[in-house]
């Protein structure tokens, strides 16, 4: 890493937007978005979103910008204490040093010998020499007072240590940081699953169980889970975001492996009396229905309920509304007259009064783990499925 490119990432999270900061320093887009991808790859996270040249800040981004700023202020501060704070910027990126120059050099302070720092450093003294000098030339100041008895710091030499070894303690805590977060996102298995619908749903209890059975066995590899609809979650298995997904939908997915290990018996719900005796593909399409979006695979199983009750250009009917939140949907139900789709087992934690329409066994909706096909992922899977089946 080297204070250029600190200087440059901090100004482009300051900006949000590559070509206006890349106008601000006087450099082309290109090295500004190198020196973003730079940083990130150093640090093991994703600092901004790109939607073409406007940059939007993570969580983690926002987190660091603190840190990250304190560092672009050090690194200007090398420079000349005379220079202008615009030129400071500017000399910053332009005479960028690497913040392993910096730390050589304070241990060369620090023993008082050119010799005696490479031997510690393991390196030869000419290279230490060498990047010494370039150190000097870069900052355009003299660092050490060189005599037979070894060296010491000059006036200016001090002002940078200082500045050094400050550079180096926030820039250690930083990478420290990510170094342990990256650690920790190495021995994690990444499991997504569909949005429980509610408190005593299946899914809920089973993933409740399931993670509290890993945690009690203290296994070598720590297990995070994160819900999102099924489309969602297929096209993060596919990209390395996940390595297993418990699906609502047919588990056999190109590029995938995946095992069958439940069903979950579907209903309609709707306010008192809303059947009358009709057949569920009328009732879906003469009330007012309240349905996840086609990213889901419930969603889907209220298709195949429609059956030839809708074209297939109408793939959602003027009745229905689509929200991929279960609260929201169960609170349409309730409140304001809705009918909607949901497995028969989350119905029971719903306070209001409603109906139910059990839906025939062919609708059931299958319940899939779906996994990469990696071998350690492939063991994760079964150590899965064997605590599923026992639960």
């Amino acid at each position: 890493m080297d204070t250029g490119t600190l200087v440059m990432a901090d100004v482009v999270l300051q900006s949000g937007v590559v070509r206006a900061a890349a106008r601000r320093i006087g450099r082309p887009p290109a090295t500004v978005s190198v020196a973003i991808r730079r940083l990130e790859e150093e640090l093991a996270v994703d600092l901004v979103h790109r939607v073409g040249a406007r940059l939007t800040l993570t969580l983690e981004a926002a987190r660091l910008a603190a840190p990250l700023a304190e560092l672009r202020r050090l690194s200007e501060a090398l420079m000349a204490p005379g220079a202008a704070d615009g030129d400071r910027t500017a000399l910053a990126i332009e005479r960028a040093v690497s913040l392993e120059a910096l730390r050589r050099f304070a241990e060369v302070a620090r023993v008082g010998s050119i010799r005696r720092a490479a031997l510690r450093l393991g390196i030869g003294q000419p290279q230490l020499t060498r990047q010494l000098t370039n150190l000097e030339a870069a900052l355009g100041v003299r660092l050490l007072d060189r005599g037979a008895a070894g060296c010491g710091p000059t006036e200016e030499g001090r002002r940078v240590l200082d500045v050094a070894r400050e550079i180096d303690a926030v820039w250690s805590h930083l990478a420290g940081t990510a170094r342990q977060d990256r650690q920790r996102r190495i021995n994690t298995v990444r499991l997504g699953s569909i949005v429980p619908l509610g408190q005593e749903s299946p899914i809920a209890r089973l993933l409740a169980a399931l993670l509290a059975r890993w945690t009690a066995e203290a296994r070598a590899y720590r297990l995070a889970l994160t819900s999102t609809t099924a489309e969602i979650l297929v096209d993060q298995l596919r990209s390395g975001e996940l390595d297993l997904a418990v699906l609502d939908t047919d588990g056999r997915v190109g590029g995938l492996e995946g095992e069958q290990f439940g069903r979950s018996r579907l209903a309609i719900v709707g306010h008192p009396g809303f059947a009358r005796g009709r057949q569920p593909e009328e009732i879906l399409t003469s009330e007012k229905v309240a349905v996840q979006s086609l990213r889901s695979g419930l969603r889907q199983t209220v298709g195949r309920v429609l059956g030839e009750a809708t074209s297939p250009a109408e793939r959602t009917p003027p009745n229905f509304v689509e929200v991929d939140s279960i609260p929201v949907i169960v609170n349409l139900v309730v409140a304001h007259r809705y009918v909607s789709v949901l497995p028969r087992a989350s119905l029971a934690g719903i306070v209001g009064d409603f109906d139910i329409l059990e839906l025939d066994p062919r609708f059931d909706l299958p319940l899939w783990l779906v996994w990469q096909p990696t071998d350690p992922v492939r063991r994760f899977s079964r150590q899965i499925l064997s605590i599923i089946a026992d639960l």
